[in-house]
């Protein structure tokens, strides 16, 4: 059995929240690292320190070693083989020293951002950052780590890059985390729901918050996610925003451990899964959330699964009780032969359109989502076609096929990038209703069957999938827009 395997036994179960360690970087500069230097590189140039670090954190009682590895992957835009050395040697140091602590201690290979933008806000190709972490990932799995950790995250594109290598990199859990401002939005707009919404479509084991501010601001962050996502949640603050001039981060510029532990103590209550610390934290704030999360007894959130679709900046649940919704349909028959894509995106939003549908085109949507905000509908049978522009999506799309034929490849290809699936099931279709849902692979709720009559509606409740009705196959849709009825799976 594996760490993780024997981990899920654990957090899927009312106790104590499983604890990380605490910051590293802020940590060697105590010990020596100079204002600019690279903390990654200490596990290579100085790997007593780095193990100094690692065992002072397993004696005040951390669960799980975080690698010295945040740099790897802005170093690897400059020199991929030696990120590459560096998440090798931090991993294996780790695993020694958790190894040989006589506990069951996890380690986590730790991948920070690339500090670039992706494009077309930056300059960095979107498949070159999903290359640096599948590099990075697979380094980290080879060298002994039990989980692959995406912290510190403030572009919901480049979070996705991350978690998409990290998983074809690496056969292990993907945990992922982020640094909203006190509002819960990132950097590039999305906030906490949609964020949350986004990396779980893509399949971690466990998301949250790091960094930012102290464990009191980020309690009602956490407590928000809580009621977004069934998945376990992560608290990793810092200890507090740093008040004082020291460049080391030392006791002078952050929260004491008492008062660390203290604000901690208000957001265990969140029911999170997961605690450390991160900048500024030492052995000493890690020691006192271990005995307070030790006295502490928390489950996971009861939330219900939903289809959901999303823009880069902004989540929508069809099914969620709100209606019904317009699907702007005028670019899904030929969006590259529009002259202006982007504008009559923009008019049907204008129109009353709530998504818009285009082709399964990955061109198209790389020019569109940047500047619509607004969930997309990719439409199309080809597998690879659809493939290609999910993988390449800002958002969290759903996917329509033209019926139960093209079903079964489009929810394989779907269910990767959490895409619910809209498909047609009338008259002799609907004898293979049963068949589809059961095999699909897909939550039932990402299912939404298109058509009319009492029959069919029966099954729908049967089956507990979505009801899908496209009036412009009628007729009867207004200002260019096909009118989506969802059920709210009460």
């Amino acid at each position: 059995m594996t760490w993780w395997q024997r981990t899920q036994n654990l957090i899927h179960s009312p106790g104590p929240p499983l604890v990380f360690d605490g910051a590293m970087g802020t940590e060697l500069y105590v010990r020596g690292l100079e204002a600019g230097g690279i903390p990654s590189r200490y596990s290579r140039e100085h790997p007593e320190i780095v193990a100094d670090v690692h065992r002072a954190y397993l004696e005040a009682g951390a669960g799980i070693l975080t690698t010295n590895s945040f740099n790897t992957p802005a170093l690897a835009l400059a020199d991929p083989a030696e990120a590459v050395e560096l998440v090798t040697a931090a991993v294996t140091l780790a695993r020694r020293l958790a190894d040989g602590s006589g506990r069951d201690i996890g380690v986590a290979c730790d991948l920070g951002p690339t500090a670039r933008l992706l494009e077309p806000l930056g300059e960095l190709p979107y498949e070159t950052a999903v290359a640096i972490y599948r590099g990075l990932a697979a380094a980290g799995q080879a060298a002994g780590a039990d989980l692959i950790l995406i912290e510190t995250m403030t572009d919901t594109y480049e979070l996705k890059a991350a978690i998409v290598g990290a998983r074809e990199g690496a056969a292990l859990p993907v945990f992922a985390t982020w640094s909203p401002d006190s509002s819960g939005r990132l950097l590039t707009g999305a906030d906490l729901e949609t964020t949350a919404a986004l990396v779980a479509g893509l399949g971690v084991a466990a998301l949250g918050i790091n960094c930012g501010t102290g464990p009191a601001a980020i309690a009602p962050q956490i407590a928000r996610l809580a009621r977004a996502t069934a998945l376990p949640l992560i608290a990793r603050p810092n200890a507090g925003v740093p008040h004082g001039a020291s460049p080391t981060g030392g006791s002078d510029a952050y929260l004491d451990p008492a008062d660390y532990r203290a604000e901690m103590a208000g957001l265990l209550g969140t029911g999170v899964r997961f605690v450390g610390g991160c900048c500024g934290t030492n052995p000493a704030h890690i020691r006192e959330l271990a005995g307070l999360a030790a006295d502490s007894c928390t489950g996971l959130a009861e939330v219900r699964e939903r289809a959901v679709a999303t823009s880069s900046r902004q989540a929508f649940y069809p099914g969620g009780g709100s209606g019904a919704l317009r699907i702007g349909a005028r670019l899904a028959g030929g969006g590259t032969e529009v002259d202006d894509p982007i504008g009559e995106a923009l008019d049907q939003l204008d129109e009353g359109c709530d998504l818009i549908a285009v082709p399964a085109d990955p061109e198209l949507v790389a020019e569109l989502e940047p500047l619509v905000n607004a969930p997309l509908v990719v439409v199309g049978d080809d597998p690879a076609r659809l493939e290609a522009t999910l993988r390449l999506g800002r958002g969290r799309a759903l996917v329509q096929v033209s019926g139960p034929e093209a079903f079964g490849a489009a929810a394989a290809v779907a269910g990767r990038y959490g895409a619910a699936v809209l498909v047609p099931a009338g008259g002799a279709a609907e004898a293979r209703l049963a068949e589809l849902v059961e095999t699909a692979g897909l939550p039932r709720e990402w299912i939404f069957l298109g058509g009319r009559g009492e029959r069919l509606e029966a099954l729908r409740r049967s089956w507990g999938v979505g009801s899908w009705l496209d009036l412009a196959a009628g007729g009867e849709a207004e200002a260019g827009c096909d009118l989506v009825s969802v059920v709210s799976f009460s």
